[in-house]
């Protein structure tokens, strides 16, 4: 079992002023996720990377959670390549763009197995949403080059021209012309 996660959690519990943290591959999960939130840095964290791990529904779920705090000033997440995040993770992760509170200006999903049900929630939560400004969502068959060099062999966006036709429909509402000026 790699302990690295824990170790380097560990160590970062006396840095109260970091701003961006990178753990790239390295079996990120729930309770890593848990122990990240409670850092003392992380209500400062302005970016947090997490590529290329397991977060899984019970850590988007943790970090949402803790980023719904209006003291957090986190404004990019990259949550790339983590296949293990499902609908259910995708809503926790709509609930928090949809937060008056949230600070969230960009999100990296690019390679995570984002279907049409997580298209659509997440669609729902943009048109909510005026803050984000970024939303990375390419697939695999786009960005293979870094799926091999993150040792992933087999990375798929499910996402039919259903799930992209969710986000059209969500950034370019043709309901009123203030709708569509003010949208994403």
């Amino acid at each position: 079992e790699d302990d690295r996660p824990t170790r380097i959690l560990e160590a970062l519990g006396g840095h109260t002023q970091l701003e961006s943290l990178a753990l790239t591959h390295m079996h990120i999960e729930r309770a890593e996720c848990l122990s990240l939130v409670a850092l003392p840095c992380f209500s400062n964290l302005i970016t947090l990377r997490l590529p290329g791990n397991s977060v899984g529904d019970q850590g988007v779920e943790a970090l949402a959670g803790a980023l719904a705090n209006d003291r957090t000033q986190l404004s990019g997440l990259d949550l790339s390549y983590n296949q293990s995040i499902t609908g259910r993770g995708l809503q926790s992760l709509a609930n928090l763009l949809e937060s008056a509170t949230t600070q969230l200006k960009a999100v990296n999903l690019t390679g995570s197995d984002v279907d049409d049900e997580g298209a659509t929630i997440l669609a729902r939560a943009l048109a909510r949403n005026c803050k984000l400004e970024y939303l990375g969502l390419v697939t695999a068959n786009e960005d293979h080059h870094l799926a091999h060099q993150l040792g992933i062999t087999s990375v798929c966006n499910r996402m039919s021209t259903q799930g992209w036709w969710a986000f059209a429909n969500a950034l370019c509402d043709t309901a009123s012309i203030d709708r569509t000026c003010y949208s994403n």
